[in-house]
């Protein structure tokens, strides 16, 4: 049976949600308002994350997936019918997920080990430079860090002695004017330019050595322009199927 004419907009992104959502709906039959904006919802979500390079994760167990989906910044929280776990992983540093015998999720790379660590954004505003401090302490062997912004990553890692610095500078670029609130540093026009919508922890690196960590930087680079344009033409084609769609 043909799929029913009022679902024509959201025919294809429930198609490319199946893969990875506990839920389906028959589009063959007119589909309801809250089924509608629950397609919406998740497939805005699942289009932010495959802006960057990943690996899926299936897991047997929903908890071991719920922790993969922490560990590599989903922020799938509101959105418990996600089945899987997008994980960060390119070309230049292939990631595997391995869980210790504790129980405790591992992301294991070709050029270093990674992991998250979450910052408390209430004492992040209070006390920058404590927690901070606290969320270094978290790995205490980690000599480089990238920062997370959200479900990505600056490009460039900082040292341990470094980054404090780096994060303070952040924050107060990326935070209303002391003379005015309703204007931002940064020069931003929308409350997402504040750091806590997007300042969100740490990503602990462990690279061997410095020519290590220069070959995966570099490699990265290559990986991410590849990527990007691939994205901007993937986009294309689905606005020329979108187009194709509203005219029947």
């Amino acid at each position: 049976m043909a799929r029913h004419f009022k679902n024509r907009n959201h025919s294809a992104k429930m198609v490319a949600l199946r893969p990875f959502v506990d839920f389906n709906y028959d589009l063959s039959k007119p589909l309801k308002p809250n089924q509608l904006a629950k397609i919406d919802r998740y497939y805005e979500a699942l289009n932010a994350i495959k802006a960057r390079a990943n690996k899926v994760y299936r897991g047997r167990s929903k908890a071991r997936v719920r922790q993969v989906q922490t560990i590599s910044r989903n922020e799938f929280e509101s959105l418990p019918g996600f089945k899987v776990a997008f994980v960060e992983s390119t070309d230049a540093n292939p990631v595997r997920v391995a869980f210790d015998k504790k129980g405790r999720v591992k992301l294991k790379a070709r050029y270093f080990d990674m992991g998250f660590i979450p910052f408390d954004q209430f004492e992040l505003a209070r006390d920058a430079h404590a927690e901070i401090s606290r969320a270094m302490a978290e790995d205490e062997a980690a000599k480089w860090f990238r920062v997370s912004t959200g479900k990505y990553s600056m490009l460039s890692p900082f040292s341990r002695r470094v980054l404090p610095g780096k994060l303070v500078q952040l924050i107060h670029k990326y935070s209303p004017s002391a003379a005015d609130p309703a204007i931002l540093n940064s020069g931003g026009k929308t409350k997402e330019h504040l750091y806590e919508y997007w300042l969100n922890g740490l990503i602990p690196m462990h690279p061997t050595n410095q020519a290590q960590l220069d070959e995966f930087l570099t490699r990265e680079m290559r990986d991410r322009q590849t990527r990007k344009k691939a994205r901007k033409a993937e986009r294309e084609r689905e606005r020329v199927k979108r187009k194709k769609a509203d005219r029947m």
